[in-house]
């Protein structure tokens, strides 16, 4: 598997899994792929989105460009964090 078939299995991971997350939880995962910049954003609420939510009450705000060397590793991280919530739950 070539560099950026590794990136694209990550980041579906990743969305797989907030997905997962956000229809069975209150958990409100936020994903977001800017093109201009090949940057993968990753917020997530662990106590659901509010009137008042703002980009200070995420517990991860993250994010990631694909483009960069430890691209990998970060995806890795997300995904890591993302299974520990949802053996939580």
């Amino acid at each position: 598997m070539n560099n950026i078939d590794t990136k694209k299995d990550l980041v579906t991971q990743i969305l797989s899994l907030a997905i997962e997350i956000s229809t069975t939880s209150i958990i409100d995962i936020f994903v977001d792929f800017s093109s201009h910049v090949k940057g993968l954003s990753i917020r997530i609420i662990l106590n659901g989105w509010g009137n008042s939510t703002t980009h200070n009450d995420y517990d991860l705000n993250k994010m990631i460009y694909l483009d960069f060397e430890d691209s990998e590793q970060k995806l890795q991280e997300v995904i890591d964090y993302l299974r520990k919530i949802k053996e939580e739950l």
